[in-house]
């Protein structure tokens, strides 16, 4: 029997946050085309909920003896983490989902929604994110041999700028943090930037520019800027003095929501193939928990789990 398909069709409202223009300014006019038929591209975006897929599909591309060639799929993995890129491709046919968070689909929405064909529907909700943070940037006077004498609250944001990538997954978490401090987009200054991480993202640009008192980050930038969820950074070896993290979804764990989305027309006609990808993923999970525990009672003797970290960090 196949695995239960639990589909939600995806109630869109816009965030009224700091980037007021409209989604479609981003992408240009994008003609809305059938969906292209033979391979499956499917986008993966930075984060470790990810892996599965490429864990089902042999890789990049499918291989015969993966989960997903077992199945009787052909599928092109390819990098999602442009938002405006990803939306292009969906509405141009040249892939049938989106892999987002709920609020990034929102933010399309206006767009995504003119055309019935490209109603987004959300076919898996893969996982609750536990790996973002905002890390913060303490002023010289609050800090005392290293830490920090008094602790920063959420809403000491107000007033203050910081930066995050436009259009991207930390638009959620800020958005709740805001909320838990009872304040709104209109009282931060928001840097926006291209990237989620590296060049022209937001741990460089709140490393080079002092001005940025505080960064929307995934962790390995999180660990760059200041070690870890509980240190406070020197200035030495990279980190940023005085930043430490104020908020992440390890404890805000319900801000995140991450998701694959389908074209309506495409979740009509191919039912089936999406229940398979969905079936693929939950296999796939299990094999990889399966290859992280032997890895854990094994003392990192589990080849296994160590290709599937290879696989990511190759793809990544």
């Amino acid at each position: 029997m196949n695995r239960m398909l639990f589909v939600v069709l995806l109630s869109m409202t816009s965030l009224l946050y700091a980037d007021p223009q409209p989604f479609k300014n981003l992408t240009g006019d994008v003609p809305v085309n059938d969906v292209q038929q033979g391979v499956i591209q499917l986008p993966l975006i930075l984060w470790g909920g990810d892996l599965p897929f490429l864990i089902a599909n042999g890789g990049v591309n499918t291989k015969p003896d993966s989960i997903y060639g077992k199945m009787g799929l052909k599928i092109k993995i390819t990098h999602g983490d442009d938002p405006v890129q990803q939306v292009k491709e969906y509405l141009s046919g040249k892939s049938p989902f989106l892999r987002m968070t709920m609020r990034m689909a929102g933010l399309a929405s206006e767009l995504l929604n003119n055309d019935l064909k490209t109603k987004p529907i959300m076919v898996l909700q893969q996982t609750f994110s536990a790996g973002d943070h905002i890390v913060f940037r303490e002023d010289e006077s609050n800090l005392e041999n290293g830490k920090v004498k008094k602790p920063t609250q959420l809403d000491g944001l107000k007033g203050t700028k910081g930066c995050l990538q436009a259009e991207g997954p930390h638009v959620d978490l800020l958005e709740d943090s805001l909320k838990a401090a009872g304040l709104t987009w209109d009282d931060v200054e928001i840097v926006w930037v291209k990237n989620i991480t590296g060049e022209n993202g937001p741990a460089e640009k709140m490393r080079n520019d002092p001005s940025i008192k505080w960064a929307c980050v995934v962790t390995p930038d999180m660990i760059g800027l200041c070690t870890d969820l509980k240190s406070v950074g020197t200035g030495g070896e990279g980190t940023v003095k005085g930043a430490r993290v104020i908020n992440s979804t390890s404890t805000m764990t319900r801000s995140i929501v991450d998701g694959i989305f389908s074209r309506a027309d495409f979740f009509k006609s191919n039912r089936a193939e999406i229940e398979k990808i969905t079936a693929g993923y939950f296999k796939a999970c299990e094999t990889l928990l399966e290859a992280k525990k032997k890895y854990n009672d094994g003392q990192g003797s589990s080849p296994e789990y160590l290709s599937y970290l290879k696989m990511m960090q190759d793809f990544y």
